[in-house]
């Protein structure tokens, strides 16, 4: 048996939250263009610089394996937690938003973009065998280019994260508003 209240309540929960891309969202995609010129300054540094080239280069590329895949951890850890709080309530909230595919887009491709990191770092690894300088700058360029957007997709999980759980306590606050102003008992979602 459904709730009376509750049938109409997707629709006044959802008056009460954002449907523009947030400003955390406008800065995710920034965080490619980041990466980009992050990827280009290591690069130009290993190209310039052979104390880069024959010591730090292969620390940076270990490192970069290891945080690569610490991010991805991170990100899929968080996207369960997030999937969790996805109750039928909220799922009409995310429908009307473009669905939970859109809502969980951002989280994907920093957990793929991490695992990149981690892919471009064992192979750089491999490419600092060769003689040429480019190849190596340039794999050291694309694994630090992978970590800062790794890195800052990171931080902007954390926010959405947080605006996720902002919009779903506004909305259960919204039911049990709506269900006491109703004289029924306040039912947690």
């Amino acid at each position: 048996m459904t709730d009376p209240v509750a049938e109409g309540d997707a629709h006044v929960a959802n008056s009460k939250l954002s449907f523009g891309p947030s400003l955390i969202r406008q800065i995710f995609a920034l965080a490619f263009f980041v990466g980009a010129l992050a990827g280009l300054g290591t690069s130009l540094g290993d190209e310039f610089s052979s104390n880069v080239r024959r010591v730090a280069a292969k620390d940076f590329l270990i490192g970069s394996t290891a945080l690569g895949a610490a991010f991805a951890a991170i990100n899929i850890a968080v996207l369960a937690l997030v999937a969790v709080w996805f109750d039928d309530t909220y799922q009409q909230v995310l429908r009307t938003r473009g669905g939970w595919v859109k809502a969980m887009r951002p989280f994907r491709i920093v957990a793929t973009v991490s695992v990149l990191t981690t892919l471009a770092g064992i192979l750089g690894l491999f490419v600092l065998a060769v003689k040429p300088v480019w190849p190596r700058a340039v794999m050291l360029g694309i694994t630090g280019g992978l970590l800062l957007w790794s890195l800052i997709g990171s931080l902007v999980m954390i926010a959405l994260l947080f605006e996720h759980g902002r919009d779903r306590a506004e909305m259960v606050q919204g039911l049990r508003d709506r269900r006491i102003a109703k004289g029924l008992p306040p039912k947690s979602a």
